[in-house]
């Protein structure tokens, strides 16, 4: 492997690739190590957030539709990638998940609008998660995405008519820049 890749300290790299294996994460999170990186090399906390010991490396991952994100950066960092596709019952979904001033804007909505507002709440929410390191220990229905005042910063570098994407961060200045896959 060669030198290692920069990351400054307010940027989060944002990878993406289509039809990605697992041995894509450890491309990507050994490129900024300077070292190819074995499978063993991930870990994972108690609550199932992916770390390397002994790297000042905050990542997240996530996977959709055959297509795998990973979000790297020097602070906390949280990544989720949905693959947008119609809801059988958007309704029952959105009280279990969203936030009441989530739900009032969903209602809102024109119907060919709301599936993609639901995507892009959801988005926020896992991605805030992932963050924190708690994934769904906690209650989606606590998290108001509709307010960008808390304690989370909700990038959304890119989304197309067939994913939504989200990047969270504890940083208030920091940016995404999109990387190119290798």
């Amino acid at each position: 492997m060669s030198r290692a890749l920069e990351l400054p300290e307010r940027e989060i790299h944002v990878w993406r690739r289509d039809g990605a294996s697992a041995s894509f994460v450890l491309e990507v999170l050994g490129a900024y190590c300077g070292r190819d990186l074995r499978p063993g090399a991930l870990r994972r906390s108690p609550l199932g957030k992916p770390f390397l010991d002994g790297e000042a490396l905050s990542f997240s991952v996530s996977r959709s539709g055959g297509a795998t994100v990973v979000a790297v950066s020097r602070g906390v960092v949280g990544v989720d990638l949905e693959r947008v596709a119609p809801l059988a019952d958007l309704d029952a979904l959105a009280a279990c998940c969203l936030a009441q001033a989530e739900a009032e804007n969903l209602a809102a909505l024109p119907p060919d609008a709301r599936t993609r507002f639901f995507y892009k709440c959801w988005t926020r929410k896992e991605a805030f998660l992932k963050a924190l390191g708690v994934g769904l220990a906690v209650e989606p229905r606590g998290i108001d995405t509709t307010r960008d005042d808390g304690p989370c910063h909700w990038l959304e570098p890119w989304s197309d008519a067939s994913f939504a994407l989200c990047v969270a961060s504890a940083d208030r200045d920091a940016r995404t820049v999109e990387r190119c896959a290798r």
